[in-house]
């Protein structure tokens, strides 16, 4: 549903998303689908649906980030209700788990010849280009000279402090990278958040490590801890552990990326 068909007469991907969410309104992952795609193509409904997700879901932070893109940043007060509202909420996810599982099991019917491997590394491309909330409009809210606007620092310490908890490793590592800007590197705070970064670093990059002999078996454990969790972090740690290394960075571990 999240493809361009490649017939031209085939239905688009907003008349697809709306089917889906009619056999099922009350998953909350489809409304959320539907909204980012009515982003991308601006249809009229954006609010109805926007709202619709909102009252499913009150809980998930991420359903109000894209209101963020409709105010204007010189309505400093009406961004931060909004930032608040999000840091007031109990969890901020993107549905990535349950999307990626959706996709991988829609690809065994659509391409029942793919091998797993195949159906997940589509699946997550898939996801990953449609699932994304406007992480920019957050970073530019929540910059640090924003800070001295009246309850803006508060409201965007509690959203960020949500958002290092959230459902994907992209979305938390933004989250650290957003309260890095506020603290000296030395400082108490920015030790802290160093740390933090390292050991999701270690997660993403050890977990993303490709063992060529094994890539079904790997993607198998991949998917399945996907089914059984919200948080592709569980995932990451799930890969990891079925490697038999540890869940924890070794004291000599240094991201290859930034010490090559």
């Amino acid at each position: 549903m999240l493809l361009w068909p490649d017939d031209p007469n085939a239905l688009q991907p907003l008349d697809l998303i709306e089917q889906a969410r009619a056999l099922a309104p009350s998953r909350p992952e489809l409304v959320w689908v539907q909204l980012t795609i009515c982003e991308r193509f601006k249809c009229e409904a954006r609010a109805q649906i926007a709202a619709h997700l909102q009252a499913l879901d009150p809980d998930n932070g991420f359903a109000w980030a894209l209101d963020l893109e409709r105010v204007p940043p010189s309505e400093s007060d009406a961004v931060t209700a909004v930032i608040a509202r999000m840091g007031a909420s109990r969890k901020m996810t993107t549905y990535w788990n349950q999307l990626q599982v959706m996709m991988v099991d829609a690809l065994a019917v659509a391409r029942p010849s793919d091998d797993l491997v195949t159906r997940g590394v589509g699946a997550i491309g898939i996801v990953a280009a449609e699932s994304m909330p406007p992480l920019q409009v957050i970073v530019r809210a929540c910059a640090p000279q924003q800070l001295g606007l009246r309850g803006r620092r508060a409201a965007c310490e509690a959203m960020v402090a949500v958002m290092e908890h959230s459902d994907t490793m992209l979305t938390q590592s933004l989250a650290l990278s957003v309260q890095k800007r506020w603290w000296p590197p030395d400082s108490p705070q920015g030790n802290i958040l160093r740390e933090k970064r390292r050991q999701l670093d270690y997660l993403m990059t050890v977990s993303s490590r490709i063992r060529w002999w094994r890539l079904n078996h790997d993607m198998a454990v991949r998917i399945e801890a996907a089914r059984s969790t919200a948080r592709e972090e569980d995932v990451a740690r799930a890969v990891v552990k079925s490697f038999g290394l540890p869940l924890e960075p070794p004291v000599d571990w240094r991201d290859p990326l930034y010490h090559s």
